[in-house]
């Protein structure tokens, strides 16, 4: 499953709990936008391909302190596919080495960062002696956009439409080769990008407690082992909100560990305190703190990705949802 970008969890998270400004709100459609596009190219990939093709998803590389994010790999035959996916919309023409959008140039090549991350690649494979092509592909998946590129750019171009015919008669004209080109980039991975500050830096009030995944609301009827939204119905094991709830806030304080006191601020009025601390105990690793400074590490994503791993016992906890049982505190 492909990861939502760093930028987009948070901002996600965010959008749950206060107003978003003008270039948060842009920002945020554009990452939901552009996860879109690559969850449709992921899609179809798998659709196409045999289950058994080398391929990687979001790889983030530093080479001698240069970093490049890569949105998609993979190997046909004794080629590797570098595959760059554009959200764009409008037209846009390259002829004479400049990009145009609807008529006007560009002051940045839509090529750069792909041309960049084939640079790193073939220096990485030279180093280790792997023989192996690679090929820079743009797949545009916007549909409203138009493209029209000269061919003399080196560079494959696709709309989205186009990638699933080309993509079959690729698999068509190539053999299978084994080639160690995955175990060889391990080496170069790096953590995805994160901005230097947190929420905490942030004066704006939030929304404190559990938001419900599906109304967006903080008003629950609160049961031994569930939780029943008030508006919605929606109802969730308890102990999956809670979780669900700690991840939100390691999301926005991604810089802070996970300590009770501040958790229980995030929490809020009409939560249990000692029910907190049992779940933090429970699915969270302990750092090597002592007294007031004990904290759990954090790990600084949404519910959705930090228990991807996980998902099978919470789905057990939901048995807990229909259990009978008298209604306690109301928040």
């Amino acid at each position: 499953m492909r990861k939502k970008s760093l930028e987009l969890q948070y901002l996600e998270t965010l959008a749950q709990r206060t107003k978003l400004s003008f270039a948060e709100q842009q920002q945020l459609v554009a990452d939901q936008k552009g996860f879109q596009g690559e969850s449709a190219v992921d899609y179809l990939t798998q659709a196409i391909l045999p289950t058994q093709t080398e391929m990687m998803d979001d790889v983030n590389l530093c080479v001698d302190g240069k970093r490049v994010q890569i949105d998609k790999l993979i190997q046909v035959g004794r080629k590797l596919y570098l595959i760059d996916m554009k959200n764009y919309h409008g037209r846009y023409s390259f002829r004479n080495r400049t990009w145009y959008h609807n008529g006007k140039p560009l002051t940045h090549s839509i090529f750069s960062q792909i041309e960049r991350a084939h640079d790193i690649l073939a220096r990485i494979f030279a180093e280790h002696h792997l023989v192996i092509e690679v090929v820079k592909v743009i797949v545009f998946t916007n549909p409203t956009a138009v493209i029209e590129v000269d061919d003399h750019s080196g560079i494959i171009v696709k709309y989205l439409w186009e990638y699933c015919d080309w993509l079959q008669k690729l698999c068509h004209e190539e053999e299978a080769a084994n080639l160690s080109w995955k175990k060889v980039l391990q080496n170069y991975c790096v953590a995805p990008y994160r901005p230097v500050e947190d929420f905490s830096v942030d004066s704006r009030k939030i929304w404190q407690g559990i938001c419900c995944p599906k109304c967006g609301n903080f008003w629950w009827q609160q049961e031994r082992f569930a939780l029943q939204c008030k508006i919605c119905g929606y109802r969730e094991a308890k102990e999956t909100a809670y979780v669900r709830t700690i991840c939100d806030y390691g999301t926005l304080y991604f810089r802070q560990n996970l300590r009770l006191s501040e958790v229980t601020q995030f929490f809020g009025n009409g939560y249990n305190r000692r029910y907190l601390a049992y779940t933090l105990k429970k699915h969270f690793i302990p750092l090597n703190f002592k007294g007031k400074q004990f904290a759990y590490r954090n790990p600084g994503e949404t519910f959705e990705f930090s228990f991807k791993n996980q998902q099978r016992n919470f789905k057990q906890l939901e048995q807990r949802v229909n259990w009978k049982c008298s209604p306690r505190n109301n928040n």
